[in-house]
Parts: C-alpha cells; structure tokens; sequence
C-alpha cells in the first residue's frame, strides 16, 4: 500500500497579513518554525521517501521535522503562481487590478493571473509529480496550502468548486491512502478525521 502524507508549510508573516504567496520566497516566522518541528509528531518516523516544494517556507519545514532526512526538493511542488497578485491581500487585489482580480477568483482553473498561472497548469505539473510516486510505502511531501487541496481533489476525483472550501492551515497533515487494486482514501489530519466540505 502507498500511504501519502501531504503537509503544508509552516506560518509566515504573509499567512499572517493575509497575503498571497505563490512563488515569493517567504520565509517561515518564528511560529513556523515552531510548527514545523511540533508537525513531526503526526508523520512516519522513517518514511520511504520526503518530497518537499523548493520554495524556503516547504523546505524548511521539512528539514525542521526531519532533520537527519535530506528531502528530495521539486518545483512541482510550488504553490499556484499568483504573479502580480502576489504580496497582496484580497482588498488590495480588488481595489489594484478590480474585474480582473474577481475574474480569477470566479474561475482559477482557465483565467491566469498577470504574470501568473492557471489552476489547470498546477494541475497539470502536480499529476506529473503524482505519477512519479512509489506503488508502496510511506511518502511524506510538505507543499503548500493550494497544492494540498488540489492533489486531494485529483485523487479523490472531487471538483475544484468543493475543495477550495477544504480549510488547510499551516502543517496541517492530509493522509492519503492507496491500497494494492484499491481507490484512494482520505484518512486522519491532524488526528482527526478529514471531512470534505
């Protein structure tokens, strides 16, 4: 069986303004950090394999929760490019770039961002990464928060419509298992059950 951990990023100050992300290079805040090596409590002591964005924030908190584990780095891995949305809050977003912004809201997977990417494209290079995975094991891949919604919405099949509801906060843990000839399935988060919206 394949049991894949998917986890997100510990806080960073941008989390903590309200602000999208994408590829900006932000690091983790002294609560990221915390969080990051508190998270290693809810993963497998010795995975087959740890995946994590080359983006700092994933990075880190993987060195954080495994620090005797050199973990495999992939821009795969990397959050929705947001480009000029990015280092902005919603109102900020709204009030700079107006239809256009809530043009992108209203339907990530075809409208691009300026300088940015579709959902279809994340989409796209996160099947690719899927493909690569082991048929056994246990994989561990610290990501980011957009990543984690849509890799449980390819694998179980859900729309995008119902997963960006998921809330997903900072090292939150999304188990995901494959059973030899069986379906994906969803397992605990954080100890508790994961309930799809």
């Amino acid at each position: 069986m394949l049991r894949l951990y998917i986890v997100r990023h510990g806080a960073t100050h941008a989390n903590a303004a309200g602000r999208y992300q994408g590829w900006s290079n932000t690091p983790l805040s002294p609560e990221g950090e915390r969080q990051a090596t508190a998270v290693a409590a809810h993963l497998p002591r010795a995975p087959t394999a740890v995946h994590a964005s080359d983006l700092t924030r994933a990075s880190r908190t993987a060195a954080l929760a495994y620090p005797r584990v050199r973990a495999v780095t992939d821009p795969r891995l990397r959050e929705l490019r947001f480009g000029a949305f990015e280092g902005a809050t919603v109102a900020e977003n709204e009030a700079r770039f107006g239809n256009r912004f809530r043009a992108w809201r209203g339907d990530p997977r075809r409208v691009r961002p300026p300088g940015g990417e579709a959902l279809a494209e994340l989409e796209a290079r996160l099947v690719a990464w899927l493909a690569e995975l082991p048929a056994a094991g246990n994989v561990v891949a610290f990501t980011h928060g957009g990543c984690v919604r849509t890799i449980v919405g390819l694998l179980l099949a859900e729309p995008h419509e119902r997963m960006r509801r998921l809330p997903v906060a900072n090292t939150d843990v999304v188990r995901v298992d494959l059973p030899h000839g069986g379906a994906w399935r969803v397992g605990p988060t954080g100890g508790q059950p994961l309930e799809l919206p």
